[in-house]
């Protein structure tokens, strides 16, 4: 049933045979219903099959290490306690104040299946929505945008951007190289997140930002640094950026922006042109593939980077 203008229930246009269905699923307990992490689609996976494929995921003691029950909520408490202490300092910053949870949740973690992968493994995405850093990370995160591209050139803000660089460029036995992180927020450290976000701070005019750079950068960090999360009934500690985080997008692209500042730049061929948009390189670069997939995994270390090559050379 629908509502209309009125108030009254309309009749669905959904065939009734398809309503009992839907119904059998929201109430099968066996199964998950979810949304495919590409694509947009819905997925349905045997809820044993899920849990298992999450809790092997959790199981990287790289990433993720279990907590004792309660640590979430403390760290919840003791992040507004230190945040509202800090947009108490001056009159621009307690307009801030508002965004923070009185009542915070914890995040929580889900995997959204990798259809187009045989073993169809799933990408974990954490949910802050209600949660304590969430509504304040967003305002930062907003406002640490502008420096995307102040620490490296490379940073394209849209295929129009990539269009125009390239409108010039000679590509005469050269190939169109795209390169791909693998579990790149998870694999970026929050001391490297922090120290290439305060070199795009110092380079970024107050005027953008919520606040002075002193409190902004501290605000930051402590959002940096939250990484308490939920699944199932266990508590965990993520040790990089949580996928879903407002601020993780920003973070971990100013951080190849210092990798690519203080090192791609001295190893990389002089004929080559690299781009990088949202984490991700696209280079139109000459034909030695083996040679750049060599400095991507040198420079980045412990990431794994992945390529293709064009199927055709760019003329």
């Amino acid at each position: 049933m629908t509502s209309s203008p009125s108030g009254r229930k309309a009749a669905s246009t959904i065939p009734r045979r398809y309503t009992r269905a839907l119904q059998e699923l929201r109430d099968n307990n066996n199964i998950i219903v979810i949304t495919a992490e590409k694509g947009g689609g819905v997925v349905i996976l045997n809820k044993t099959d899920y849990i298992r494929k999450m809790e092997d995921l959790l199981s990287d003691p790289d990433s993720y290490r279990n907590q004792n029950d309660g640590k979430a909520k403390k760290e919840a408490e003791d992040f507004n306690k230190a945040t509202r202490k800090i947009l108490k300092r001056t009159e621009r910053s307690k307009k801030l104040l508002h965004l923070l949870e009185e009542d915070p949740k914890i995040p929580t973690m889900k995997g959204l299946p990798k259809i187009h992968k045989s073993s169809i493994s799933l990408r974990p995405i954490t949910s802050g929505i209600g949660s304590a850093l969430h509504r304040l990370a967003k305002v930062l995160a907003k406002s640490l945008s502008s420096a995307l591209g102040s620490i490296s050139e490379t940073h394209l803000q849209n295929s129009t951007d990539l269009i125009e660089r390239l409108s010039n460029v000679d590509f005469s036995g050269k190939k169109l190289v795209s390169y791909d992180i693998t579990s790149l927020y998870t694999n970026v450290s929050t001391d490297g997140a922090v120290n290439a976000i305060k070199e795009a701070v110092h380079r970024s005019s107050e005027e953008n930002l919520p606040g002075c750079k002193r409190d902004c950068m501290a605000l930051i960090e402590r959002c940096i640094r939250f990484g308490s999360f939920r699944f199932g009934r266990q508590e965990y500690q993520l040790e990089g950026l949580p996928m879903g985080s407002p601020l993780s997008a920003v973070a971990a692209s100013l951080c190849l922006e210092v990798l690519e500042k203080n090192h791609y730049k001295k190893i990389l061929p002089k004929d080559t042109i690299w781009f990088r948009h949202k984490a991700l390189g696209e280079q139109p670069t000459d034909q030695h593939k083996g040679r750049h997939m060599t400095l991507a995994k040198f420079v980045i270390r412990q990431l794994r980077v992945t390529g293709e090559t064009a199927a055709r050379e760019l003329h």
